[in-house]
């Protein structure tokens, strides 16, 4: 897309950037022949160590410690940290992943596919517990996305605090967010999730913590949080139900995701802010973003004339972009760009000097 227009016989142009995404390119360091390894499951295997890749060890560290569980669903729906917590598939079927990888993602019909842990419960009581996820959600049918539920444990029943359901929810104006439901009552992500696209959801959960403690996070970043009413109870998580992906806990409306759900990571403790980005940049695609950006040409200079070019955002405050110089070209075109994301209104012009 380009578009123009003139100031004081200074034409702007507006250029976009092609939007690229591309897969991470990864090489084998298991010991393994790289053609036995998809890029999948290289990633399932060392994503914490590239996550933490930093010249301090204890940082690589830190992704692993507390997580207790890590299905990268890589042609199945184990569980790879060793800790056994395999899953049995419920009439869920493999899916592309959002690298383009077919059978490394599950994908969920809305009303009666999910998987199913065997005496496995992430954390119980009150004990500390954090939920990282890739979504791509698909619609609202065959049920809304008020009921679609990532992961889920504990009660069925509307005991305050009993369990942990991390689904969608109604955002208000027709926009999709994420909520903690721990039974009765809610808290609730200020966001919009986009359907149809993939997405990195997180919650984190500290010890004695009720649902004015939870936080969440959409493609790594923090987001704010409100609840849905004033009962902000304490989370007490019974032993009862085990541990779903795709589905909820309620016994009078179970709660069934409608799309597609990858890399779904279990943590015995709350991540902080910097853990999480550094999973959602290890995991997620390398994307190459559009920027707005302009430069400035004019075709009417007059010969040794001496200009300034200048810019404003009133058209009474000028302020100097770079040196003055001399024409000497009828011609004339600026060597650099701007980016214009954030700008309301901007105005430039060449000042004619003595």
């Amino acid at each position: 897309m380009r578009c123009s227009w003139s100031v004081e016989n200074v034409t702007i142009h507006f250029c976009l950037q092609t939007l690229l995404k591309k897969a991470k390119r990864l090489f084998d360091t298991s010991g393994q022949a790289f053609e036995e390894l998809t890029m999948k499951k290289f990633v399932c295997a060392f994503a914490v160590a590239l996550l933490g890749f930093q010249s301090n060890s204890e940082a690589q560290n830190n992704l692993t410690n507390g997580l207790n569980a890590f299905f990268p669903f890589s042609g199945n729906a184990n569980d790879s940290t060793g800790n056994g917590h395999n899953a049995a598939v419920n009439n869920a079927s493999l899916a592309t992943d959002r690298f383009g990888n077919a059978n490394q993602a599950y994908s969920f019909n809305g009303s009666s596919s999910w998987l199913q842990t065997t005496n496995y419960w992430p954390v119980l009581g009150t004990n500390e517990v954090s939920v990282s996820c890739w979504i791509n959600y698909q619609g609202g049918t065959p049920q809304p996305y008020a009921e679609s539920t990532m992961v889920s444990w504990g009660g069925d029943s509307v005991t305050f605090g009993s369990r942990i359901e991390f689904r969608l929810t109604d955002g208000g104006n027709g926009n999709i967010a994420m909520c903690i439901d721990g039974g009765g009552n809610a808290s609730v992500a200020k966001c919009s999730i986009q359907p149809n696209q993939w997405t990195h959801l997180t919650f984190t959960k500290p010890i004695n913590g009720g649902l004015n403690n939870c936080s969440f996070y959409v493609n790594g970043r923090l987001v704010p949080t409100t609840q849905q009413s004033d009962n902000a109870y304490t989370f007490n998580i019974v032993q009862q139900n085990t541990f779903c992906i795709g589905r909820g806990q309620l016994n009078s409306g179970i709660r069934f995701f409608n799309g597609l759900i990858d890399d779904v990571r279990i943590y015995n403790r709350a991540l902080n802010t910097n853990e999480v980005a550094q999973i959602y940049a290890a995991e997620a695609p390398t994307y190459l973003n559009i920027k707005k950006a302009i430069y400035l040409d004019s075709f009417t200079l007059k010969l040794g004339t001496n200009y300034q070019l200048q810019a404003s955002s009133d058209l009474n405050t000028w302020t100097n972009v770079g040196d003055s110089f001399t024409a000497t070209n009828y011609y004339w075109v600026t060597t650099n760009y701007w980016n214009v994301d954030n700008w309301n209104q901007l105005y430039f012009r060449l000042k004619t000097l003595p």
